[in-house]
């Protein structure tokens, strides 16, 4: 069954079978598919822009990465998804690995390193120290229990984790009339 024989309507089986999407290196996404399983995958981490019959178009942007990203997908699953569902075009003209642009792939992985720069804890700020003594003692106190989280001298700013709050007030209570 060739395309001539459906009016153009329909692709072949083998091809349907075979890869349908093109990426290119400006982050244009095209999806030859009508679906609505590989549309739904390719909408957790691309910005839709067209819908047609049997072909959609789309951006790979930093905030649909990362809503991918937000959810548990991996840039990796991202990307082997892109490089599994190739156009048959591009994995003749770019192989396996080049069938997705290697720029696209790279700005996929910072985009989730970004993520990873960053850990947020739970933590108690304090500041209202009346001296050098107190900081330091609280400063060192928190070290020494392991709590200790960040300390800044020049600014007398002391940042510990949630659980050692408690512990850090009450050592303060207790040594506060001793500095």
């Amino acid at each position: 069954m060739d395309n001539e024989e459906t009016g153009g309507c329909m692709r072949p089986a083998e091809e349907q079978r075979s890869g349908s999407i093109i990426v290119e290196t400006n982050f244009r996404l095209y999806a030859y598919t009508n679906s609505a399983l590989q549309l739904a995958i390719l909408s957790t981490f691309t910005e839709m822009i067209y819908r047609f019959n049997d072909m959609s178009v789309g951006m790979l942007t930093r905030e649909s990465v990362r809503r991918a990203l937000q959810v548990g997908i991996t840039a990796s699953q991202i990307i082997s998804f892109l490089r599994a569902n190739a156009h048959r075009q591009c994995l003749t003209t770019g192989g396996a690995l080049n069938c997705l642009p290697v720029t696209v792939a790279d700005q996929i992985r910072l985009w989730e390193d970004e993520r990873r720069r960053m850990t947020f804890t739970d933590a108690t700020l304090y500041s209202a120290f009346e001296g050098d003594p107190e900081f330091v003692g609280v400063r060192d106190f928190s070290l020494r229990e392991g709590i200790l989280l960040w300390a800044d001298s020049d600014k007398k700013l002391v940042i510990v984790s949630e659980e050692g709050h408690e512990r850090v007030r009450a050592w303060w209570k207790a040594n506060k009339a001793a500095m």
